[in-house]
C-alpha cells in the first residue's frame, strides 16, 4: 500500500527497512482507509518514519512503545535537526503524525490500549464527533484532533463551573 504515496524505490526500500517498516504500509493502508489526501498522509507516513528512527536511538522497540515515548517524541520534534528530516519541513504536526500511527497500532493489536491516561470523553464530545463523522465526512484524524480540543474546552468549562464560575457572560 506504501506505493500508493511513494514511487522512489530507494526510499520505499528505506522506509519498510526502518523500525517502524514491518507497519508502515499497513499504517499506509489505514490513512487511505480514513480518508487521508496524498500530501497529509505521506506527511504521517514520515513522522511515523521519523518516529522510529528516534526510538532506534534510544533503543525502544515499537512493541514497547508507549504515550510518554510520543510525548518525549512532540518534544525532540520542536527542535528537531535530524540529518535525514527535509529541511524547512514543517513539524509543528508531526506528533499528531505519530500520535495516528500510535492509534493504528493500537488498533491493529501490535500495542496495548491506553488506559487511565486520558480522562472518560463527555456525552456532548462523543455526540458532537459522531455529527461530523455522519453529517460533515470529516475524516478520523480530523475527528480526532478536533476531539482533543472540543474535550479540552468543555472539561475546561466544567472545571470553571465548579468552581464557582458562571456561564452569563454578565456576571
Amino acid at each position: 500500500m506504501l506505493e500508493k504515496y511513494l514511487n522512489s524505490p530507494p526510499t520505499l526500500a528505506r522506509f519498510r527497512s526502518s523500525l517502524v517498516g514491518p507497519y508502515i504500509d499497513c499504517f499506509a493502508g489505514a490513512l487511505h482507509e480514513w480518508g487521508y489526501k496524498r500530501q497529509s498522509a505521506m506527511s504521517c507516513i514520515r513522522d511515523a518514519v521519523h518516529l522510529g528512527r528516534w526510538l532506534r536511538l534510544r533503543r525502544v522497540g515499537v512493541e514497547a512503545l508507549t504515550d510518554e515515548h510520543v510525548v518525549r517524541f512532540e518534544a525532540h520534534v520542536a527542535t528537531c535537526r535530524c540529518p535525514f528530516v527535509r529541511r524547512g519541513a514543517q513539524h509543528r504536526h508531526a506528533g499528531a503524525g505519530a500520535r495516528l500511527f500510535v492509534k493504528h497500532l493500537r488498533d491493529a493489536d501490535v500495542l496495548p490500549t491506553a488506559c487511565g491516561l486520558a480522562p472518560a470523553t463527555p456525552a456532548v464530545v462523543t455526540q458532537f464527533l459522531d455529527w461530523m463523522r455522519h453529517h460533515r465526512g470529516a475524516t478520523e484524524g480530523t475527528i480526532a484532533l478536533y476531539g482533543r480540543q472540543v474535550q479540552g474546552l468543555v472539561l475546561s468549562t466544567t472545571l470553571f463551573e465548579a468552581f464557582g464560575g458562571s456561564r452569563d457572560p454578565s456576571g
